[in-house]
């Protein structure tokens, strides 16, 4: 791929569409506005469910009263160790 195909790439996906389609505001609607809206309603759902979930813990301390029974100092990747 050359140079010269790439320039062709941005300039098809910068074209503008024809003037009754709807158009933004701030820029007209060009090829690059249908593509992305297409590959968003394809993928939109891809993650909405969750089945299970992660929470990194190695920054996690309390502060003031909290977490006299659960908390004890320790070390933090943020290097607090004056913190339950």
């Amino acid at each position: 791929m050359t140079l010269h195909h790439l320039y062709r790439a941005m300039a098809f996906l910068g074209e503008e569409l024809e003037k009754k389609q709807d158009r933004t505001p701030f820029a007209p609607r060009c090829t690059k506005d249908l593509i992305e809206e297409d590959l968003f309603q394809e993928h939109r759902d891809l993650f909405t469910g969750m089945d299970w979930g992660v929470f990194d813990t190695t920054s996690l301390y309390f502060e003031g009263k909290g977490g006299g029974t659960i908390g004890e100092l320790g070390h933090t990747k943020d290097h607090r160790t004056d913190l339950k």
